[in-house]
């Protein structure tokens, strides 16, 4: 699925849980075993990219050096019931 495809859906399904959800960013991060790492200089993803949802801890171990970017971290902006300040939630996907 696109990227837009899965912004949308994820959106969908924590607005069922959340009182107000906002789409905050999509960065290229290199996903690895139980971790991601990010450029200081990482850039926006391509919101038409081919993407599959993933968990860090399904991710096989890998090499950090050089960085090579594989995969997006999704984050949403999210305010609980009862609350007043946003907080983040984060998605990870992988480029197919």
């Amino acid at each position: 699925m696109r990227l837009e495809e899965f912004i949308k859906l994820k959106q969908k399904e924590l607005e069922a849980e959340y009182r107000a959800v906002e789409f905050h960013n999509a960065l290229d991060v290199q996903l690895v075993k139980n971790g991601c790492s990010e450029a200081f200089t990482a850039e926006y993803t391509p919101m038409n990219k081919e993407v599959a949802e993933v968990k860090l801890s399904d991710m096989e171990s890998g090499s950090t050096v050089p960085h090579t970017p594989n995969g997006s971290r999704v984050t949403f902006k999210v305010k609980l019931p009862r609350k007043r300040n946003f907080t983040n939630k984060e998605f990870y996907v992988l480029w197919v």
